[in-house]
């Protein structure tokens, strides 16, 4: 039983000494929007007298109406139970009036306790019924592919790969001047066929490569060659079977050596992507046959991961593979003749997206709508915009982003891995005073731009131009007169699905505890606790065009500066361009990693401890307990699990239904 904060008092005379709070449908809080025709309602019990002991529910009644003022009447004309004899408070089926789309259900409960003395009623709570079925859906997938966004299956780059060499001395730094032979099997499916073969390599200070016994292509002899990675066409050099990928490698006068490279293959019915790493074997004489696939390389070891691509003294050397575009934005205004009764707001996304109405968001929700397995389903969430609409114009505006769908987090480093680009889908169904029923839905009468957010990412990191941004493009009198059509595609075979899970919010804000000047222009912020979200700076004194850029570790290293290889092929930077205000505040939209230090460069002079804050995210779920105690290493212990929780419940994954 629920004792509450509340102080010990004596229910008054007649009155039961226990009453039903934390009214729970779907073990949602007043959810909208679902699909279960037969939703479990859930209550708890708070005590009055919290001294009193044996206090129990021995009988329930729970009314459902079809509005707020019929439930106030005491008018169930969705459902009454009557009074029922039991002690159950969960896991109670509605077994009311058939539910149908759109269907906005109100309920309260009423218990009685262990001396049969009926409780006051419940605080009243709801939930709303969503598209029952599939023809219910009118709205159509929409996108914007103008360029410079592609639609490619997967880009060519470098993400993902090690820098790898002889494992000696220290190649990091100054390797022994020499020639390295790396060899690599690669195994296709005997009953695949390989539709498309590529590769990107790069060596320092040089290659030649070679497949299956035969050489492909070589670096060019300048120097520092290096950063101009190779990208190789191999499509017919790869068969069906086992293949041998070898490169022998030359490092002219010491200092750093490493390859980097990845070989793409297209098959049939999917994808096998093999990178550089220590899975490769390496030898330090060029032995007879020793490109050839029968070559017995048992005794060569394995090769040394030297650093990941992105770290090193090579940093990231980027072939115009990696593939970061603007975000689509996209608007359509509309009419509203009569007034409006409410109005619900369907919101679906293949990626994420952020959805406005009139200059307003609709939800405070992040990520929305939450991943999937977009081979099989789509996530929906259902929004109450009653109060964001009006009589006359009205706007509805969204800005649409890669994340899970399109970007390098859903594919592990390999974009578009479910698709092409993302896709938006939104339907708004508005009921007026009349009784009659407007529908807006996502079509090819919209209309569709880039904007200032140059990039986004979950790995990457974001990029916002504030020079580019476009005030009042969510509002009804924006003219998008030079604004280009959407994208429409009408025929998607995926099943859409109420999202059963609390949204993604920002909950909590940290701020720093320390700064560091680490080097002359180079600010590292310590949040004084490890977290998972983002990161919003203020800008002060700051010319147009200036680049501000944050880079986000966990940890730091001894001399202050930030660490970062264990973050692999992820950039993991956020880059914002001021527009010349005397103040600027950005916080991104559509990124976010788990850090503890923030590492500021770019700014205008010197910011304050500050200027930088912290704002976690994770799905908004109530925290239940507390614990604490005189062990300041047991509360130490307890705030760990906590906060471990935070972070791993910030992204929603594809989220079971509770009835599973």
């Amino acid at each position: 039983m629920h004792r509450g904060a509340m102080q010990a008092s004596t229910p008054r005379a007649g009155e039961a000494s226990i009453r039903p709070v934390d009214l729970r449908c779907e073990y949602r809080v007043n959810p909208l929007g679902l699909q279960e025709k037969q939703p479990r309602l859930s209550w708890t019990l708070e005590a009055i007298d919290s001294a009193a002991r044996g206090q129990r529910q021995t009988a329930y009644r729970i009314i459902v109406s079809s509005s707020l003022q019929k439930l106030e009447q005491g008018t169930g004309d969705l459902w009454d139970t009557g009074k029922v004899d039991s002690d159950q408070t969960a896991q109670i089926e509605y077994s009311g009036s058939e539910l149908k789309s759109g269907t906005e259900c109100w309920w309260k409960v009423q218990v009685w306790d262990e001396q049969g003395r009926p409780s006051a009623w419940s605080e009243p709570a709801r939930w709303s019924m969503g598209p029952l079925s599939e023809e219910e859906w009118k709205a159509s997938w929409i996108g914007y592919d103008a360029p410079p966004r592609k639609t490619k299956k997967d880009p060519l780059n470098l993400w993902g790969c090690q820098w790898i060499w002889f494992p000696e001395g220290n190649p990091r730094e100054d390797a022994i001047p020499g020639t390295c032979y790396l060899r690599r099997v690669v195994e296709v499916p005997s009953d695949r066929a390989v539709r498309q073969a590529r590769v990107v390599i790069t060596a320092d200070d040089q290659f030649v490569l070679y497949v299956n016994g035969a050489k492909v292509a070589e670096s060019a002899k300048e120097q520092d060659s290096w950063k101009t990675p190779a990208m190789v066409d191999l499509s017919g050099a790869i068969k069906p079977g086992r293949n041998i990928i070898a490169v022998e490698a030359r490092n002219l006068e010491g200092g750093p050596a490493g390859v980097a490279g990845k070989l793409v293959l297209e098959l049939d019915d999917g994808q096998i992507v093999v990178a550089t790493n220590r899975e490769w074997k390496v030898g330090k004489k060029a032995e007879s046959g020793w490109i050839d696939l029968n070559f017995d390389d048992s005794c060569w070891p394995q090769a040394r991961e030297v650093a990941p691509t992105g770290e090193g003294p090579w940093g990231y050397v980027e072939p115009s593979g990696l593939e970061l575009y603007p975000l689509p934005m996209m608007r359509k205004s509309f009419d509203v003749g009569g007034k409006v009764k409410r109005a619900f707001l369907h919101v679906s996304a293949l990626g994420t997206c952020q959805v406005r109405i009139n200059g307003a968001e609709v939800a405070d929700d992040v990520f929305i709508p939450g991943r999937s397995d977009y081979r099989k389903r789509a996530y929906y969430r259902t929004y109450d915009v009653t109060n964001l609409l009006k009589q006359g114009k009205n706007a509805l505006g969204a800005i649409l982003s890669d994340d899970w769908y399109a970007g390098y987090c859903g594919g592990w480093m390999r974009r578009a891995y479910y698709g092409g680009e993302p896709r938006l889908l939104v339907q708004l169904e508005i009921e007026k005073e009349d009784g009659s029923v407007q529908l807006v839905v996502t079509d090819d009468s919209w209309k569709a731009t880039y904007g200032p957010i140059r990039e986004a990412d979950f790995y990457m990191g974001e990029t916002h131009d504030a020079r580019l941004e476009i005030p009042g493009w969510d509002e009804p009198d924006f003219d998008d007169g030079d604004w280009d059509p959407v994208e429409v595609e009408k025929d998607r075979s995926l099943e859409l699905t109420w999202h059963p899970g609390p949204p993604v919010r920002r909950i909590m804000e940290l701020q720093p505890v320390a700064k560091d000047e680490v080097e002359p222009g180079v600010y590292v912020f310590d949040l004084g606790q490890n977290m998972v979200g983002r990161a919003r700076i203020r800008i002060r004194g700051a010319k147009a065009g200036q680049k501000v850029v944050m880079r986000f570790a966990e940890i730091v290293r001894a001399n202050g500066k930030i660490y970062t290889p264990n973050l692999r092929g992820a950039r993991n930077t956020d880059t914002y361009i001021c527009k010349g205000l005397d103040e600027e505040v950005w916080e991104p939209s559509f990124t976010f990693r788990g850090f503890r230090y923030v590492e500021v460069t770019g700014y205008p002079g010197e910011p304050d401890l500050d200027d930088v804050t912290g704002v976690v995210l994770h799905s908004d779920f109530p925290i239940t307990g507390d614990f604490t105690s005189s062990n300041d290493l047991l509360n130490r212990l307890y705030q760990n699990i906590v906060w471990g929780l935070r972070g791993n419940y910030c992204l929603l994954y594809t989220s079971p239904s509770p009835r599973d």
